[in-house]
């Protein structure tokens, strides 16, 4: 049992406490309303997307078959209301992308760099391998072999851990081009068979007949005409899907590859 005079002295502080705690109580209700209105202004602008956002999806959903109206409707986005790093980096990624898709080189290295970095450092794979994709072309148009390798296999490596097959079959291509213009043909026949493979898993039979046409055209410059023969013969499976493309064109044009 405590002692009495202990008691005692709890309840004389608790007496003297008393006044203060009453004059603070009064105190918490203006906090609380300001920390409600706070919050209340910031709930809009974190939950909702942005109308900017909105667009840059609908963007990337398109850019890939009909880049100059991405193009059109990229020219149309306030740059200035992208609020995230998040939109900051699609819009930079996209915008390369739409001009890269129609037909110009004229490439933003150092935006690619800083999207690239952030896709990266947020576990965003399959935009990261994209925008590698772009870098290693842009480093190919400017004779830089090496960074070309370096962007591509590390978007191949990418795409791989996000089973982005696509993608990884786009850097894949973009490889058998790079070795194509050293005279590798073994790691033209690797990565142009990975190319045409990745496209059949991603469901792009028009990707896939392209890859096999040069695939098999690398066979030709190694005289494996029998290889090359039998590539473009099991691409009749994919003609039907691709109605613009047939067997004859594709022989024609290995043909023409030598």
């Amino acid at each position: 049992m405590l002692p009495h005079n202990f008691l005692l002295s709890l309840q004389s502080r608790r007496a003297e406490a008393e006044p203060f705690f009453t004059a603070m109580k009064p105190t918490f209700a203006p906090i609380l309303l300001i920390l409600a209105a706070a919050l209340s202004m910031l709930w809009p602008t974190s939950c909702t997307p942005s109308a900017e956002h909105t667009r840059l999806n609908h963007i990337e959903s398109i850019v890939d078959d009909h880049p100059d109206s991405a193009l059109s409707l990229l020219a149309a986005i306030d740059t200035t209301a992208l609020r995230s790093k998040d939109d900051r980096a699609l819009y930079a990624m996209l915008s390369n992308l739409a001009v890269f898709k129609s037909f110009s080189d004229s490439l933003d290295e150092d935006a690619l760099n800083r999207a690239a970095y952030y896709f990266i450092d947020d576990n965003d794979y399959s935009r990261a391998s994209r925008t590698l994709y772009l870098l290693g072309n842009f480093h190919m148009s400017h004779n830089r072999p090496g960074s070309a390798a370096i962007s591509l296999t590390r978007g191949l490596e990418l795409a791989s851990q996000n089973k982005d097959y696509f993608n990884r079959g786009l850097c894949a291509f973009s490889l058998y081009e790079l070795f194509n213009k050293s005279y590798d043909t073994n790691r033209q026949i690797a990565f142009a068979r990975q190319a045409s493979e990745d496209f059949r898993l991603a469901g792009k039979p028009d990707w896939e007949q392209y890859a096999l046409i040069y695939f098999s055209g690398a066979y030709i410059k190694i005289d494996k005409t029998d290889s090359a023969m039998h590539i473009l013969q099991a691409s009749r499976r994919i003609v039907s899907a691709c109605p613009c493309c047939s067997f004859s064109l594709l022989l024609l044009v290995s043909k023409s590859l030598v």
